[in-house]
């Protein structure tokens, strides 16, 4: 007699035998996601207001002057003489919290109302694989710089009583950790320009107002504008942050110069200077800026309104960017055979833009000259030096002592003007 399967044992058999057949695919991707969701990095402002802190308020002065508020209050820490300010936000280029934005700039304020008050206010924006999380290098790198910069300014005559703050704008840089965090390459330079387009422009639009109001109503006593000087630092994607943000401003200020000076206009800023390092931006984005200075009579170009700097042994922008740059290219974008040049070339590193060389001499002081260049660079306010590695090793290199003698460097020949620019660079001189 012939035994009849039931089509539904058969099938339920054939159901057993699946996680057999696909267990090891299965526990792989299970093993994936684990790893994806472990790997994560928190996706949260880390340094959120409190009530208490707003209680506080940061408007009330202390009888010998100075803003009332405790050494760590939400977005505001003190560290002995310097304030810095956290201002964060998410990966679509909102505000976490723009109280945070509030907060900073009542600090600026404040700090400025006191009679005869010199501020200097340096705003950093992070790259990749980074973010305002108290234990991020970075951070603790920028504090450093800033504590720095507050002893320097005791012993230089220019500086002797300038208050010092700083500004650290957060971003979500880093989303993965070690190893996966390599994979977010394309991710975080698509969120880098969400963050530009967004409320980061309100923060610096704001900020940029404030300055120019002080100029304007400065207090009697004071050389114009010199009470209130601010730097604007960018590193790696945040670079292309910060110069994206403001790209527009300085364009609509120039042309604005243009208009009242009738074609020999003054080259414009944006604070006192804006500051570039291994910058992961294509050298492309630069031309349109480019073009436009390049186009008029003036020659601003001792007294830039914004620096670049490369490092030679950046193999993150060598290297990993423009491989990146053109994986992403060939899979959405057109481009021209004569742009691809300068599409996958990062311009701190572009041949065609470098215009100094800087390095770090034998008596610790930053040695910075001039190197052979086109002469339509020389009608552009910009400066692209490449630097030693004995003055920045490598794309993460922020060392604070190194950067404020490069910092400072920089500021003291811009502010000189010299005509003529700076010492010709020697052959042996890197």
């Amino acid at each position: 007699m012939t035994q009849i399967v039931s089509p539904k044992t058969t099938s339920f058999k054939r159901e057993l035998r699946i996680p057999g057949k696909w267990g090891a695919s299965i526990a792989i991707a299970v093993l994936f996601v684990m790893v994806y969701v472990l790997h994560r990095e928190p996706n949260k402002s880390f340094h959120p207001l409190e009530d208490a802190c707003e209680a506080i308020g940061l408007s009330r002065l202390e009888a010998d002057g100075q803003p009332a508020f405790p050494d760590v209050c939400a977005s505001i820490e003190r560290h002995g003489e310097v304030q810095l300010a956290f201002v964060e936000f998410d990966d679509q280029g909102e505000y976490f919290d723009q109280r945070q934005s509030f907060a900073a700039l009542r600090l600026i304020r404040e700090s400025l109302r006191p009679p005869n008050t010199a501020v200097e206010v340096f705003v950093f924006v992070h790259g990749w694989q980074h973010s305002a999380n108290p234990v991020d290098e970075h951070v603790s790198q920028f504090k450093t710089f800033l504590l720095s910069r507050a002893v320097q300014c005791k012993s230089e005559e220019g500086c002797k009583a300038r208050k010092t703050l700083g500004i650290y704008i957060g971003w979500p840089g880093k989303t993965l950790r070690f190893p996966l965090n390599i994979l977010t390459f394309w991710s975080r330079k698509a969120a880098a320009h969400r963050v530009a387009s967004g409320s980061i422009q309100e923060f610096f639009a704001t900020l940029q107002q404030l300055k120019d109001d002080n100029e304007r109503y400065h207090l009697p006593g004071l050389v114009k504008g010199e009470n209130f000087r601010t730097y604007i630092i960018g590193h790696s994607f945040g670079g292309l942050i910060a110069y994206q943000a403001n790209s527009q401003s300085l364009a609509l200020r120039y042309g604005g110069a243009v208009l009242d000076s009738r074609g020999s206009p003054t080259s414009t800023k944006v604070g006192d200077l804006l500051i570039l390092i291994n910058p992961a931006i294509e050298a492309l984005r630069f031309s349109a800026l480019h073009s436009l200075w390049s186009e008029y009579s003036n020659d601003p170009f001792y007294s830039p309104n914004t620096v670049v700097v490369g490092s030679r042994t950046d193999w993150a922008t060598r290297i990993l960017f423009p491989a990146g740059v053109a994986v992403g290219t060939l899979a959405t974008n057109q481009i021209r055979s004569e742009q691809w040049d300068d599409a996958l070339t990062t311009v701190g590193n572009s041949d065609a833009y470098l215009t100094h060389n800087a390095f770090m001499q034998s008596d610790g002081r930053v040695q910075i000259c001039e190197r052979p260049h086109d002469f339509s660079m020389r009608k552009a306010p910009f400066w692209f030096i490449s630097a030693n590695p004995n003055l920045i090793d490598g794309h993460g290199d922020l060392n604070a002592t190194r950067l404020l003698k490069l910092f400072a460097s920089v500021d003291e020949h811009v502010s000189a003007q010299t005509v003529g620019g700076l010492r010709r660079c020697k052959d042996d001189e890197e």
